[in-house]
This record gives structure tokens, sequence and C-alpha cells, in this order.
């Protein structure tokens, strides 16, 4: 297959390129420290010595005629730059802090001979007037100072602006008012985004201490940044330097330190120590040209749940159940730099993890699933600056995302009665009336699920400075992209007055659903990603940077035979100005404007299979009380009906528009202010619609206002929603950086969105027929058509506070983050049931109650306190610290979904609570050299 091809051809080139490192997928992945070097005139000085000095090796350069210096190929860290001149002295030493992908420019001012000693009396300005855009970024001093949810990695975007996401696990994520899961994930610049569901899910849950940073970029990024509407979110792995380095923490965890769940007040876990360690080890290879990084982490979220409160004593005796993701994490990270115009490096990331449960909905033990997933990445990469003014790069990315789910307690004996009866058989039951599931578990059927999602991609780019003032960009990217899945739910029961023993199930049995067997084993689905850009960033004085941007993104797929069943190639031009108000990088205005599109993930490849894949066929028969049994035909979906009139679907895309300004008003304090206003177009769906002969088919398509209309005028409802979402949002923010021993962080985010939201591509449901079931015959669409779901949260505030304390040879660390969400918005909605009158088949759909976002959930409030206490280093070298985490502190229980139907606290897929997670202490031990 393509795959395969591809990898073999990736691997060739990174042995044949010796190269082997991960950076921005979407961009360059090494930065650029650039400047002049200047006397007291501001007169340019050519000919002065410039060092730079960072903690792998020290570059000098000489600057040019136009007293001009370039330092390129430069990884992210904290750089020294100075110059000197014989005869006219020295400069002040500058810090630099430069992240990756990032280009400085710095202007260095030599001093008189008079001058004794070099200090560090001066820092870069902490703003870019090379960044376009919107960028958040929380470093490893920060993160590792600071208390989360959980230890994972994921969980430090928290504190970052417009993290407006309504999830609450350590993997889901979104900004800015996008999509909930809608950005793209990186790791060293590496695309790991997941390719099996949700695009923007953290399928690597890493420890924050094997992580240098974590940047989001936002809105108004350039034309290198692709294949999501929302957000660019890039973790960068720490690298080793010229010193040895390493850690060991011991982090204890325990269940009984958890607090109160407002779902289940009577809820205690087990007086149980979880053991999680964290552990690495940096240091040279070769001192000043190769370097080494290794890091491994065992780590538990620490979850219980509590099975249910109607859940049955005689199955379950116990309804604690631990819950917890119990992972690794692995990563390894070689650099390389034989020459200043080579760069290479090579990265490995693997974390498997298992998690045992149910959700908030599981009735019995039989109930229970568990899955165990891994993820695994290699990259490689090699920079070469072929000139002083060009500089090329190579890299490769393969990355695998395998889930296996299964019951974890089935029936060995069963009864042999009526296959129908649930002590007969393992399948799952759905109780109408108390919510919960029995006798079979949540996902996959007695037979289990399965699910792989390999990930191939090879990148390549180009930066020219031509002139003077033109850095141009150029760049081209294949991704190939799978899906491989086995599946076979066979039958769901539902019903009210679940009993083991009753015939049906239920004392009021109403429907089955039965799912034809898979043809044959895996389904294999493929799709590839062809991306070229090119983008001109053009200095115009002193004050103006002008970056012009055009992408051109095409995506094919093909479904398990091979055949293409979608193709499209879309331009997506960028554009930004950014005006130096005083020619000095402290008091920047930007303005933005670009196209964002984002890619079809993978499942879209599901609804094309050929044959049955164990989901796609399917009837539903009603309960026959005179036969007592289900053998009353209620509806039917047949694998490939409806698929051939609906491959040319467009990708949905953003137009978004940003104003800002940056004030660097003191040399450690930054002000931010930006207003946003975005609109997502060429939103589709996947529903169920009657055809013409009356039979239940699916429907692909970018549904368009005209439609929406003409089924809404037909059956008499009035057009609740626009077919688009629109979003509009402030932001504040109010930095400090970590200097004289602490920093301060402050943003505020204010937004409003409305219309449809796509999660994941997929949207919710809501019928144009009448209130009554009414339906038309004549009409071939019938039943769905897409609605808005508010995933984010109108406002929210983030305060984040951390100091060291000097205490004689000791020091005290400390710090603490508050969190303010004002609640979700939501709507009451209803089922309304509609047979066809041909067919009599019957389809499900959704009515708006109330107008959207008429109601409001709860007011999330979460503080987090971290101290730790390290004592005075041994032999200079060793230092011990000990500590303790308290997350959420106040014990917030905020309500954070709701079942729009009932009006009633509900989780979501994949276990979700309904609340705010409670609070939990945590102790930790560590050493570090």
């Amino acid at each position: 297959m393509k795959i395969a091809a591809l990898k073999r051809s990736i691997w060739m080139l990174s042995v044949i390129a010796c190269a082997a490192l991960p950076l921005w997928a979407d961009g360059p992945g090494t930065g650029i420290i650039e400047g002049r070097v200047v006397d007291a005139q501001g007169d340019p000085l050519p000919g002065a010595s410039v060092t730079l000095a960072g903690q792998q090796n020290t570059r000098d350069a000489i600057s040019d005629a136009a007293g001009e210096f370039r330092f390129s190929l430069l990884l992210d860290d904290v750089f020294t730059l100075s110059a000197e001149l014989e005869g006219l002295g020295s400069s002040s030493e500058v810090a630099v802090t430069l992240d990756p992908g990032e280009r400085r420019a710095i202007d260095l001012t030599l001093r008189g001979d008079e001058a004794e000693e070099i200090q560090v009396v001066a820092e870069a300005p902490m703003i870019n007037k090379y960044e376009p855009g919107a960028t958040a970024r929380i470093d490893a001093e920060t993160a590792e100072l600071t208390t989360f949810i959980t230890r994972h990695h994921v969980n430090s975007l928290a504190v970052l602006p417009a993290n407006s996401g309504s999830k609450q696990q350590d993997w889901l994520n979104s900004f800015m008012g996008g999509p909930r899961d809608g950005g793209t994930v990186n790791i060293d610049g590496v695309d790991v985004s997941q390719v099996t569901g949700n695009y923007g899910v953290f399928k690597f849950k890493m420890a924050t201490t094997q992580v240098a940073a974590t940047e989001v970029h936002t809105q108004g990024r350039g034309a290198e940044y692709g294949r999501t509407q929302t957000a660019t979110i890039n973790t960068v792995i720490k690298s080793g330097t010229n010193q040895f380095h390493g850690d060991f923490y011991y982090v204890a965890q325990n269940q009984a330190w958890v607090g109160e769940f407002r779902d289940y007040p009577d809820l205690n876990g087990p007086d149980k120590i979880i053991n999680n360690y964290e552990t690495a080890l940096g240091g040279p290879i070769y001192r000043d040209r190769a370097w080494f990084f290794a890091a491994h982490a065992e780590l538990s979220d620490n979850r219980i749940r509590g099975a249910s409160t109607n859940s049955n004593p005689d199955v379950i005796a116990d309804p604690v159940f631990d819950w917890s993701y119990k992972g690794s994490s692995t990563v390894a990270k070689v650099n390389f730099q034989p020459g200043d115009d080579h760069q290479l490096a090579a990265t490995y990331v693997r974390t498997p993890g298992y998690r045992e449960g149910g959700g908030n909905r599981t009735g019995d033990l039989f109930s229970l699933n568990g899955r165990q997933e891994t993820a695994e990445l290699n990259t490689a990469l090699w920079n070469w600056a072929a000139t002083p003014k060009v500089f090329t790069e190579i890299k490769v990315g393969d990355s695998q995302d395998t889930r296996t789910d299964n019951c974890l307690h089935r029936k060995d004996s069963l009864s042999g009665g009526d296959p129908h009866t649930p002590s007969s058989n393992n399948f799952r039951y759905y109780d109408l009336a108390t919510r919960l599931f029995f006798n079979g578990c949540l996902v996959g059927g007695p037979s289990g699920r399965f699910s792989d999602g390999p990930r191939q991609q090879i990148n390549a780019y180009a930066t020219i400075f031509a002139g003077k003032n033109h850095e141009l960009r150029l760049g081209a990217e294949r991704h190939v992209m799978g899906l491989d899945n086995r599946n076979w739910p066979e039958r769901e029961y539902s019903g009210r007055g679940f009993g083991y023993d009753v015939p049906g199930g239920f004392t009021t049995p109403e429907t089955v659903t039965v799912y034809a067997p898979p043809d044959g084993g895996l389904f294999r689905r493929e799709s590839e990603l062809n991306t070229l850009f090119i983008q001109d960033r053009i200095d115009i004085g002193d004050k103006w940077v002008v970056t012009a941007g055009l992408r051109l993104e095409g995506q094919s797929m093909d479904n398990n035979i091979g055949e293409q069943v979608n193709d499209y190639d879309e331009l997506a031009p960028r554009l930004s100005v950014v005006y130096d108000a005083n020619a000095d990088g402290r008091i920047l205005v930007r303005g933005t404007a670009g196209r964002y599109l984002n890619l079809f993930n993978m499942s879209l490849t599901q609804n094309f299979d050929q044959g049955s894949n164990g989901t796609n066929t399917r009837q539903v028969f009603n309960w026959n009380p005179a036969t007592q049994s289900y053998d009353i035909l209620n509806s039917a979906i047949v694998a490939s009906a409806g698929r051939e009139a609906t491959r040319n679907l467009e990708p949905e895309y953003s137009d978004a528009y940003t104003l800002g300004i940056d004030w660097q008003f003191h040399r450690n304090w930054v002000a931010k202010a930006m207003y946003t206003v975005s609109e997502n177009d060429n939103i589709w769906a996947t529903t169920v619609q009657f055809d013409e002969n009356g039979r239940r088919v699916f429907a692909l398509a970018n549904w368009t206002q005209a439609e929406v209309n003409r089924l809404s005028s037909l059956h008499g409802v009035s057009p609740r929603l626009p077919l688009t979402r629109e979003h509009e949002g402030f932001i504040l923010e109010l930095n400090r950086n970590f200097r004289n021993n602490w920093t301060l962080r402050a943003n505020f985010y204010a937004g409003d969105a409305k219309g449809t939201e796509a999660a994941g591509n997929y949207i919710q449901a809501i019928g144009g027929l009448g209130t009554d079931g009414s339906s038309d015959v004549n009409t071939r669409n019938k039943g769905n058509l897409p609605i808005a779901n508010n995933s984010e949260f109108p406002e929210i505030f983030n305060l984040l506070a951390a100091k060291r304390w000097p205490i004689g040879k000791h020091t005290l660390t400390t710090s603490a983050h508050y969190r303010f969400r004002t609640g979700r918005l939501w709507e009451s909605q209803r089922y309304v049931f509609v047979s066809h009158p041909v067919s009599g088949q019957r389809e499900r759909v959704i009515e708006f109650l109330d107008p959207q976002g008429s109601k409001q959930l709860d007011t999330a409030t979460e503080l987090n306190l971290n101290a730790s206490w390290i004592f005075p280093p041994i032999n200079g070298k060793y230092e011990i610290k000990v500590g303790a985490e308290l997350a959420n502190a106040l014990n917030g229980d905020a309500q954070l979904f709701v079942n729009p139907v009932s009006g009633l606290p509900t989780g979501r897929g994949g276990g979700d609570i309904a609340y705010q997670r409670p609070s939990e202490y945590r102790f930790n031990i560590g050493l570090s050299f």
C-alpha cells in the first residue's frame, strides 16, 4: 500500500541524510538570531567580532560592510550575544530567548574602551516583530513549579489564553472559539494529530519534566502553518547540553487523598499509595558537537468512579472502581552539529497506557470496559545552511496510534434460554429509565474493538534572504495517513426496567439493533495530503514588517478497496502587517487576515466502505408483545446506499481577522491585547436521510443554507441556525518574565461563538421536520440537518504566580494557579420520531425547544497550589527537594456537561464526568544534578 512505500522512502532518505531531528513541521525547525553592530551614534561597524553563547556551544561571526551579522540553524535556547571591535570597545551582553523556528533581530551598540568588564545589563525584547500572529508559551521552569489537574504535560495548556474547551481530560483542548479538539498537535514540530477520530487529540501523554516548552499558535498564523482552522500546538522535548544533568522524581498519589465527588458524595477510594516515577538524563556525546537526552516516566492520573448509584448490588458488590489512566512515557533525543552549516538530530517517543471503566453510565460489572493504547513517534531532520542567505531543511516523521477496547468481564456460563434474555448472552442493554448500560461493555461488543492510525510525512523547506529586506520561505509537505480498524457491536438492546432473566431484557422492551458482521478482518483506508506554500516577509524601513503568503493544500481519500472517494485542492491566502511604533521592538501593532483549512480526518472514509464493516449495515427491530420477540422491522441502513452522489466534499474553512497590540513597558513586563473575528464555512455533515423509497441512507454533504431553509420551510419550522460558525473574541494578557526569582502571568478571554460547530467534522443533527413528525414523500432528504453545539466557556480568567524564596542555603518554591470560567451555554432539545409514509421506517431527529444559548451551566473556579523545599546542594552538585501539590484546592464542583434532552448532568463519550474533578493531594521527592 502507499503507506508502506512512503515509509520505505522516508527512512531511506533519513539514512542517506544521516538526519534525525524534530522541530516545526509547519515551517523551519531551527531559528535565526541576526542584527547589526553599531557605534554610539548608530552608525554601522564592519569587522566587529560577534559571539553567541548557548548551553550547547559558542559561535562567532564577523559583521559585514553594513555592520550586519547572522547566526542560523539555532535550536531553542537562552543565548547571550555580544560584540567587540579593537579600538572601539565592546557591547553589553544581551540575553536572547529563542523559541523553535523563531527569527530574532538584535542590534549591539559598542561601548568605549574605558569599560572594564562586560556584564549582562540588557535583554532582548520579550515580543517579536517577526511573529505575525498570536502565540502563547509555557516553559519547563514555569510548568514544573505549577500544579495541574494531572502531571501530564498537556494540562499545562490550561494556563494559556483562550483555551476555551469544555473538556477536562488531559488530552483535549480548543482555542479561540474553535471546534473542540480542533487544532493540530505537534511534537518537536512533527504533526502527530490523531487521524482516527477527533483530529486535535493529544494521544502522546508525557510528563511535564520531559518537556522544554509547549507553544500554541492561534489566529494570524503564516503560510507555513496549516491543516487546521484554530490552533497549531507544538511540544518541544528537552535536549542535552554540554553539562551532564539528570533528574529523578517520585510522586505519591492515593485515591483516599481525592476530595468529595458531587455526583457520588459517599464515594471513598481505597487507602492505597499509587507510585509514580519520572527520570531523565542528558549531556554531551562529544562536547560542543553532539548531545543526548533520555527520559522515562510512569504516570497515573488517579481517578476513581462509582459504577452507578443505580447499579445492581447483586452484580457489583463494590461500586468503586479504579478509573485511572496508567501509562508510561519514554523519550530519547540526539542532536548533532558537525559544523556551523549543518544541524542534525533524532527523536523517539513512546507512550503506552491503559484505562478501565465505563463512564458514569455503567450499571453492572459486565458493562465495564478496558482500553489499551500505544502512541509511538520517530522523526528525522537535516538543516543545511547552503550560503549565509540560503537555508534548507528536510524532515521526516513516522507515527502510530493503536487502540484496543475489550469488555473486562463476561459471563462464562450462559443460561441457554431465549437469546434475547440477558442471562443468555453478553450483549449490551441500555435502560432508558435509569440511563445505564448493563450486561455488555460500552465499546466494541463481545468481540472488542481495534484501531490503528499510522501516519508518515516528509517535508522540505527553504528560507532565502533576498536583498536586505526580503525573507522568502518555500515549502512542500506530503502526509500519508491510514485507518485500520475492526469493530462489530453485534447487538444492542434498549427498553425500560432492565432485568437479567426478564424476556427481552426489560419489563418494557423497545428495540434491538442488529449489526451485520464485517466482510473480512481489518478494514484499511488511506488518505494523502500534499501541500505547497510560498511566503515573503518584507521589512519596510525600521518600523514595518509585511508578510504575505499563499498555501495550497490538497487531500485525497481511498476507501477499504482502494477506491478514491474524495479529492480536493484549495488555496489559503495569508497576510499580516506589524508596525513597530518606536523602531525598538517595544510597542508592536499587529493586524492579520487569512483563510485556514481543516483537513478531513480518516473517519470520513468509513462512510464509503464497500461491504459491511461491522457498523455501517444494521437493522432495528421493535419488540412484539404477541410473539415475545424483537421481530417488527423498525428501520434499516445498507452499507453503500447513498454514497455515489456525495463524494465531492470540500474542506471546512475559517476566514479570520485579528487586530492587536503588544507593549513591553518594562524589561520584564509585557501587556498584550487582541481582538479577533472569524467565520467558519463549508461545514459538512454525515446525516441519515430517507430516500424516495423510504430507505434510511447516509447523506454526506457540504450543507448549504438554501437547503436548510428549503427543508425548514417545507416542514413548517423556522430555520433556527445559520449554517456557519461565527466567533468574536477578545484577549488581554499581562506577563512577567521569570526574573529575580518570581514570575506572574495573567490573561482574560471573552468570546462569543454562534452557529454550527463541527466536532472532528461530525455534526450533531436536528430535524427540519414538523413537531408532529409529519413527512412529505416527495422530498428526498428527510430527517437530520446540522445544528450548533457551543463547546466553549464564554469568559476565562487565568492568574499564575510562582516565586523562589532563598532561606539561607535552602530554597522554598511556591506557586498558585487560579482559573475562573463562566458556564457553557446550552439549550433544551427533544427527540422527534418520524415514520416514512411508504416504507414505515423510522428516524429519530432532534428539535430545539429554546433559542440557542439561552441557558447556562455553572461557573467553574479552580485553585491549584504547589510548594517545594530544596536543600543545599550536596558536594555543590546534587540537589534534593521535597514537595506537595494540591489540585483544585477549593474542591470546585461546577457542572460542566448536561444532557440537553433530559436536562440532567451527564458525561459524554469516553467517560467524561459531568462535574469538575475533585481536589487531590500529591507528594513528591526528587534528586537533580
